[in-house]
């Protein structure tokens, strides 16, 4: 009898040691070759007869293989693939990526893409394309796949969304933040429903009269303080939604009637104004924890009479995330845009966006444009204008980012 409980409390003991160590976490290992049960060689050959029942076996502990750590993942990625990971482009098609895009994402390593309105028509359509964008990449990162979804005027998806979703405009004369929770949550779930992971809004910028600004209806209003009491909660809302908040147009476009897609816009305000008026809706996304911002191609020449905003040190790195504390990925706006192409071209900005403290460059068309971002990063890079440290240190940010969404 006293053979039969030692056995049993081996068992026992092995069982518990086993499990232990797997419920310990990641760092916890089990001995190879640690036997679950006594050996044949190490048991009794013969028990006598016992009345006792047979203690039932534990069901044998299953460990969860350790998910890689993103320094770990960053030490092994090559340079070519962070810089994938800082890129971001559009395609044509709405079945599929274009031949172009998807060696992009397959053979340059670009892990991000943003939807478009010719690329999106029914949701259900728009989730099968999502699918075939993620089975382009190959090193085991998912795909950040974006869209500018605000509601009103920026319509993706016309016709499926019941009730029609409302104007940022309508929303802010309303001054209802439950309102406004309600549509971002509700955009939030579909889109990620559908495989998206980053809606380009809300809308930051405010203009005392919005209708004299291409933006309009896409801005809550001209009151900073009311706009920044409803910001929040669409930052809220899309995050509860499932998908990550991108505010714009940093540090704001409302003070102009230009248009940046056609021209630089030049605003002549002194970064004094800028704090007392423009940035408080971008400082009121920022303390609500938004995830990240879309900097704008603007001249502001008291405060940078040199670069664009896009592309600027004092708007990236000090004014955005020394003094208003932002800590999330920063996207250039579209380099497209005539409002940068006309000072740089795309890849000579696409550098100086990363100098300044970008993290992810936006080219939404045109391969050449793309492919010249891609290869004048990589020559930065070569020639020792962009550190290698640079690109981790944005890579790290935008990581974080995917894995806050995204399971890998």
């Amino acid at each position: 009898m006293k053979i039969i409980k030692a056995v049993c409390m081996m068992i026992l003991i092995a069982g518990a040691a086993v499990y232990t160590a797997c419920a310990a976490g990641e760092t916890a290992q089990v001995s190879p070759g640690y036997p679950a049960e006594p050996s044949a060689a190490s048991a009794p050959s013969a028990l006598p007869p016992t009345s006792q029942p047979t203690p039932e076996s534990a069901p044998e502990p299953t460990c969860e293989p350790a998910r890689r750590s993103i320094d770990d993942m960053i030490a092994s990625m090559s340079d070519k693939e962070l810089i994938g990971q800082m890129v971001m482009i559009g395609f044509e098609g709405q079945k599929d990526m274009d031949k172009e895009g998807a060696r992009l994402v397959r053979d340059d390593f670009v892990g991000n893409v943003m939807l478009f309105g010719w690329n999106t028509d029914t949701f259900e359509q728009t989730k099968a394309l999502t699918a075939k964008i993620q089975a382009y990449s190959r090193n085991g990162i998912p795909v950040m796949i974006g869209i500018d979804l605000e509601g009103g005027k920026v319509k993706r998806f016309p016709g499926e969304w019941r009730p029609a979703l409302e104007s940022a405009q309508a929303l802010g004369k309303a001054g209802d933040a439950r309102r406004v929770y309600d549509q971002y949550r509700r955009i939030g779930e579909k889109l990620h429903e559908i495989g998206i992971m980053i809606d380009f809004a809300p809308v930051l910028d405010i203009a005392k009269k919005p209708s004299e600004t291409f933006l309009g209806s896409r801005m809550f209003g001209g009151d900073a303080e009311k706009t920044a009491a409803l910001v929040p909660e669409a930052v809220k809302g899309l995050q509860d939604g499932g998908v990550a908040s991108l505010g714009k147009h940093f540090p704001g476009h409302g003070s102009t009637p230009d248009d940046s897609h056609q021209t630089l816009p030049v605003i002549r305000l002194s970064l004094e104004k800028l704090r007392s008026y423009s940035l408080v809706p971008f400082s009121a996304a920022v303390d609500q924890g938004i995830d990240a911002m879309l900097v704008g191609h603007l001249l502001f020449p008291k405060i940078d009479n040199e670069y664009p905003a896009s592309v600027s040190y004092a708007f990236i790195t000090d004014l955005l995330r020394k003094e208003l504390g932002f800590g999330g990925v920063v996207v250039s706006d579209d380099m497209r845009m005539q409002g940068i192409r006309s000072r740089f071209s795309a890849g000579e900005a696409a550098a100086l966006h990363i100098l300044a403290g970008g993290d992810i460059v936006l080219v939404g068309r045109h391969y050449v444009l793309q492919k010249q971002v891609v290869d004048a990063l990589y020559q930065a890079v070569q020639d020792g204008r962009i550190t290698r440290q640079r690109l981790e240190e944005s890579v790290r940010r935008i990581l974080t980012l995917k894995r806050a969404y995204m399971d890998f």
